[in-house]
């Protein structure tokens, strides 16, 4: 039984989780992304979408998506945080896709991977009905710290961009100020542009 009074029901799947997915695996967690389109009729849902990822980064989040440090560590990153908020702003009555599962954690820590494979997607307690493309972004943004190669961050990158488009920024923006904890052996990576 879960802390909300409902069931919890868990299958033992092969596999071990791991920061670093093998690259060539990264298409096959696209087509995953791709079931979950249109596939959320059953989970409750949000009529705000995308309100709750766009609020963060727009306005600061309690306890995560602190704003004030990004203003104040230096004038490169409050003008990375003005550029966000503003391209975010731009974006704000975009049409966005809210019928999809979402697993709202979708990262190798919660990937098993078996014998060169995807053996399950584990830890869907937090699922939602919104758009997948916030899973690729959030994938996007732990990928940064999972890859020493840059061709699947980038990889990663423009898959997410095709999807969505730059308002995907507004996703990655808010996992990257969340304040979650990140594994070791960060590598850098800057985007391209986007138009």
């Amino acid at each position: 039984m879960t802390a909300t009074g409902g069931y919890s029901l868990q299958e033992a799947l092969p596999g071990e989780a791991s920061y670093i997915i093998p690259a060539p695996l990264l298409p096959r967690l696209l087509e995953l992304n791709d079931l979950q389109r249109g596939q959320a009729a059953a989970v409750p849902g949000r009529d705000d979408w995308p309100a709750p990822v766009v609020a963060p980064v727009l306005h600061g989040g309690p306890g995560f998506c602190l704003l004030e440090p990004l203003r104040a560590y230096s004038s490169v990153t409050a003008e990375l945080l003005r550029t966000l908020q503003g391209m975010v702003a731009a974006h704000l009555d975009d049409p966005f896709e809210t019928g999809d599962i979402v697993h709202d954690d979708f990262q190798g820590s919660n990937i098993l991977v078996h014998e060169g494979r995807i053996g399950g997607v584990v830890d869907w307690e937090r699922c939602c009905r919104s758009d997948r493309a916030f899973d690729l972004a959030t994938l996007f943004y732990y990928s940064h710290e999972a890859y020493d190669d840059p061709a699947p961050r980038e990889w990663l990158w423009r898959q997410a961009l095709a999807r969505c488009g730059p308002a995907a920024l507004a996703w990655i923006m808010h996992d990257g100020c969340s304040g979650r904890e990140r594994p070791p052996g960060s590598a850098g990576f800057q985007p391209a542009p986007v138009a």
